[in-house]
């Protein structure tokens, strides 16, 4: 008998997902801060600008103009095209557990299933929906085993 391997990128799809996607909206952000703390700078007369929560701020001073009001000042400044090479992911796998407490009729032998708990650790959630999908849809593939 063979024995079963596991590829390397064999991981749930939505996890690889927001490992890919989840990367490159980082680095666009990151991209967008970087243009943003140039442009602040400019518009607060300042070297030193710190950012945060969609603030920039001139620092140790309390001058400062917002994301949304540095994007009105500056149309298309902020603009980010660029693209992100993202590292393959390490592979993640989740957790979860399937109880099935299953009642076999005595006279003709015939499974029911009496209680069907599910325990999962999902992490963090990003789209509640997803992981709802996730869960109905490997329940069914647990109640054909019988």
């Amino acid at each position: 008998m063979a024995t079963p391997t596991v590829s390397r990128l064999a991981t749930a799809p939505a996890v690889r997902a927001r490992c890919n996607g989840g990367n490159a909206c980082l680095e666009a952000c990151a991209q967008l801060i970087d243009k943003g703390t140039a442009l602040a700078a400019e518009a607060l007369d300042s070297a030193d600008i710190d950012y945060a929560e969609g603030l920039f701020q001139a620092r140790g001073t309390n001058r400062s103009i917002s994301l949304a009001d540095l994007a009105r000042r500056f149309p298309k400044a902020l603009d980010v095209r660029g693209h992100a090479k993202v590292p393959a992911p390490t592979p993640v796998f989740p957790n979860g557990c399937h109880v099935v407490e299953v009642a076999i009729d005595m006279d003709t032998g015939v499974p029911t299933i009496a209680r069907y708990t599910v325990v999962d650790d999902f992490g963090t959630i990003i789209n509640p929906m997803l992981v709802e999908g996730q869960v109905h849809g490997v329940s069914p593939k647990v109640w054909a085993r019988f």
